[in-house]
C-alpha cells in the first residue's frame, strides 16, 4: 500500500496527528487512527464527510469506530455501561454536591430528560457539534415531548448543565474526559422575561387593594426587604436581633445577611397574620409555606387588581433599585441582599452612570440665542 500525504479535516486547519491514510492496489483510500505503538483503528467513510469526522472523533477519544453505513442502526449502550452518557449522568448526580437544593433539582430534571433520549450514546463521542444540535432542538421544541414548544431559556440551561457535568468528569481523580465539549458553546439569544422593579404607582395600587392586616400585604412588605423568596418564607421571630433587624443565612449561597427592618415591614408584622415559626404561613394550619407557593400566590394577588406584570422577585429588584437611587454602596448591597462583589459593583456602576448623566445634563444645552431688536 502507498502511504498518503497527511491532510487536514477542515480547510485552514492543521492535519490531525495520528490520522494516517493509505492507497490500496485497487486505488481506494483507507484511513486509520493510531497513537504511538497502539493498534490502528479503521476510520470508515469518505474523507472529510460528517460520518468520517464523527468516526475519527470516536476513535480519538477511545471509543470503537462507528460504521457510517446507513442501513445500520446507531449503537446504543446500556445506562449501566461505564462508557455511556447515562452512566456518566448517574455518577454525577450521585456524587456531585450543589450549593442549593433548587440547583440539584434543576440539574436532575434536565439531565434525566437528556438521558432518556441520549443516555445510550458513548459520552466520549459527545462533542461541541452534538451539544449545539441539542441546544437548537430544545430551543425550538423544548425538553418535554408531551409539552412541545419553543424553550430558549431551557436550551441555555441544557448547555450550562452539560458544561457542569463534563467539568466534573474532567476533574482529578476521575479524569473521565480530556476536554469539556460544552465550553465555548454560545447561548441562545432571546427576549428574557425580566422581573422589573415595581413602579411607585403599582406599589400604591397594591397597598390600597391590600391594607395592613391582610396576608397579601404582609407578603408584599416582607418582599420589600430585598431577599429571595427562598429566604422570605423562612424568616421568623428567631431571626430578629436585639436591634430589631433580621439576620439570616441565605439559602442559595449560604451568606449571612443583615436586613434592616423598614417601618413598612414592622407595621405589617405587627398587623399580621403571622405564624409561630415563620412570619408568612399557611392560612389553613399556620405551617410555613414554600417559595414556589409565595411566588404563585403573590402573582395571583397582583393579577386580581390588574397588576399582571408585578412579581415577587420584582420586589427584590424594587428594593435594590431604591437603595441604589438613595446612594447605597456595593458593601451595603452585599450585606443586605447577599450579592457577590462583582454583581454589586455592576449595579452600583450602572446607577452611578445614571446619576452622572442627570447631573451633567446641562452640559448638553446649547447657549441661549441672542435676540436682536429691530431698529
Amino acid at each position: 500500500m502507498k502511504q498518503l500525504e497527511r491532510r487536514p479535516l477542515f480547510a485552514g486547519h492543521r492535519p490531525e496527528k495520528g490520522l494516517l491514510g493509505e492507497m490500496t492496489r485497487h486505488g481506494r483510500e483507507v484511513w486509520y487512527y493510531r497513537v504511538g505503538h497502539e493498534p490502528r483503528i479503521r476510520i470508515h467513510g469518505e474523507f472529510g464527510s460528517p460520518a468520517f469526522v464523527e468516526a475519527f472523533k470516536a476513535a480519538k477519544w477511545g471509543v470503537r469506530s462507528i460504521s457510517p453505513a446507513p442501513d445500520k442502526k446507531e449503537r446504543h449502550l446500556s445506562h449501566s455501561d461505564p462508557t455511556s452518557l447515562g452512566w456518566l449522568i448517574d455518577q454525577y448526580l450521585a456524587t456531585a454536591h450543589f450549593a442549593a437544593a433548587n440547583t440539584r433539582k434543576q440539574h436532575t430534571s434536565i439531565l434525566r430528560a437528556i438521558a432518556r433520549k441520549n443516555g445510550g450514546k458513548p459520552y466520549l463521542g459527545i462533542d461541541d457539534v452534538s451539544i449545539s444540535r441539542l441546544r437548537d432542538h430544545v430551543a425550538a421544541h423544548g425538553l418535554d415531548p408531551e409539552k412541545p414548544g419553543p424553550a430558549p431559556a431551557n436550551a441555555n440551561r441544557v448547555v450550562s448543565v452539560l458544561r457542569a457535568l463534563f467539568a466534573w468528569a474532567a476533574e482529578p481523580p476521575r479524569k473521565l474526559v480530556s476536554r469539556n465539549p460544552a465550553v465555548g458553546i454560545t447561548l441562545v439569544d432571546y427576549d428574557k422575561e425580566s422581573h422589573e422593579p415595581w413602579t411607585a404607582g403599582q406599589q400604591r395600587a397594591f397597598e390600597e387593594a391590600y391594607p395592613l392586616g391582610t396576608r397579601e400585604r404582609l407578603g408584599y412588605e416582607l418582599g420589600q426587604c430585598g431577599l429571595r423568596c427562598s429566604d422570605i418564607v423562612r424568616m421568623g421571630p428567631q431571626h430578629l436581633d436585639q436591634d430589631g433587624d433580621l439576620i439570616i443565612e441565605t439559602k442559595k449561597n449560604h451568606k449571612n445577611v443583615t436586613v434592616p427592618m423598614t417601618s413598612g415591614m414592622k407595621a405589617a408584622i405587627a398587623a399580621g397574620p403571622c405564624g409561630k415559626e415563620t412570619f408568612l404561613c399557611s392560612e389553613h394550619d399556620g405551617s410555613p409555606i414554600t417559595e414556589g407557593y409565595l411566588s404563585m400566590w403573590l402573582s395571583k394577588a397582583c393579577k386580581k387588581i390588574d397588576l399582571a406584570g408585578c412579581t415577587a422577585h420584582g420586589l427584590r429588584s424594587t428594593a435594590s433599585t431604591r437603595a441604589l437611587e438613595n446612594g447605597a454602596t456595593a458593601d451595603q448591597l452585599m450585606a443586605w441582599f447577599g450579592y457577590t462583589l462583582p454583581v454589586a459593583a455592576k449595579y452600583v456602576a450602572k446607577f452611578d452612570g445614571k446619576r452622572s448623566a442627570k447631573r451633567g445634563r446641562h452640559l448638553l444645552e446649547r447657549p441661549a440665542l441672542r435676540l436682536v431688536e429691530a431698529a
